[in-house]
């Protein structure tokens, strides 16, 4: 009796499983391609150089973000940056109200926090162009 409900529960969960893969979106878009369309938009980490030369080309499409706190904000930033530190309790909602159509290059003391925080920019709130520069300040300085 117990083999026959084992076996019994598991066709049903094959059949299930099966309707779904063939189902897709209502456009009759398979699961697969429904989940690759809205995948997020990946996270570019650039160099000093990189990083310099869009800065320099920068218009008001471009956002110069430091995550640090801001107290390191105060030691030092990057001219004409603005603070959201990524420590913060409101860090996710002062990114929200950011305009998600412009650039943002994304920088902290090592590139490390700037790195999380470029990831929560494009997987949570739907961020197509953010640039993480690698080696945060510190390489920026050297």
């Amino acid at each position: 009796m117990r083999r026959l409900i084992t076996t019994t529960l598991s066709l049903i969960v094959i059949f299930v499983l099966a309707i779904n893969c063939k189902m897709g979106d209502k456009n009759g878009a398979p699961a697969a391609q429904k989940f690759e369309q809205q995948a997020p938009a990946k996270v570019e980490n650039i160099d000093v150089a990189t990083f310099k030369e869009l800065e320099a080309n920068a218009d008001s499409n471009t956002v110069i973000l430091d995550v640090r706190t801001p107290g390191e904000y105060a030691a030092g930033h990057i001219e004409n940056s603005i603070l959201i530190d990524i420590n913060s309790r409101d860090f996710k909602s002062k990114v929200n109200e950011l305009d998600r159509d412009k650039t943002y290059l994304v920088y902290c003391r090592t590139g490390r926090r700037s790195a999380a925080a470029a990831q929560i920019m494009t997987r949570e709130f739907g961020f197509t162009d953010v640039k993480n520069l690698l080696g945060g300040i510190t390489s920026y300085n050297r």
